[in-house]
């Protein structure tokens, strides 16, 4: 892994953002825990706690994310966030995948510190698993 994504991922998870963190879905990779860490036009993903774009339709997602998609919440409501397709999407970055759960192009996990609380990394595929 490139020591720019390495500084960039660790920035991730220690809850920053470093300039020019550019990880192609979003502007930035923000860490959150409640939509309200996110800028007005985001939510935090279910799965990654990263902030993603939302959206009403595919035509509101970046390039790298031609999907919109939605996931229920505990109260019922829908909330619908870009995804991407395919790695392919995400850019020339190799480090640089379209994960399996969560659908956003973010750097390759390479150890399970590089996932969120509960969750593993497969260090073949680079995407953090669901135990």
């Amino acid at each position: 892994m490139s020591l720019k994504k390495l500084l960039c991922l660790g920035a991730l998870v220690s809850g920053f953002t470093l300039a020019g963190c550019s990880v192609l879905q979003s502007d930035e990779l923000t860490s959150c825990t409640t939509d309200e860490a996110c800028s007005d036009d985001s939510l935090c993903h279910p799965l990654a706690k990263v902030c993603v774009k939302s959206c009403e339709s595919a035509t509101d997602c970046p390039s790298s994310a031609k999907s919109c998609s939605g996931v229920s919440t505990a109260s019922g409501s829908e909330r619908k966030f870009c995804e991407c397709q395919s790695t392919e999407l995400c850019g020339d970055d190799e480090d640089v995948i379209c994960t399996d759960e969560e659908k956003i192009c973010a750097p390759k996990c390479t150890n399970d510190v590089d996932c969120t609380a509960g969750r593993r990394c497969d260090t073949s595929t680079g995407n953090c698993r669901t135990n």
